[in-house]
């Protein structure tokens, strides 16, 4: 099996597996592990995220 075990950082996510060889049956789990790591890294977020390339108000960018 090519899918990372127990993944609860980005970093602990393999940006090479899936492989094209891989049985299909395991595309559940990377989504699964891509959707875990997701709500680990950002647990705070509970809806959509709207990105923005200006600074927010009151804030000054570096």
């Amino acid at each position: 099996m090519t899918v990372e075990l127990n993944p609860t950082t980005i970093t602990d996510l393999n940006p090479k597996i899936p492989l094209i060889t891989d049985p299909r049956f395991e595309g559940a789990a990377h989504i699964r592990n891509i959707k875990t790591v997701l709500q680990d890294t950002f647990p705070n977020f509970k809806g959509p995220i709207a990105v923005s390339d200006r600074a927010p108000h009151g804030s000054h960018m570096v």
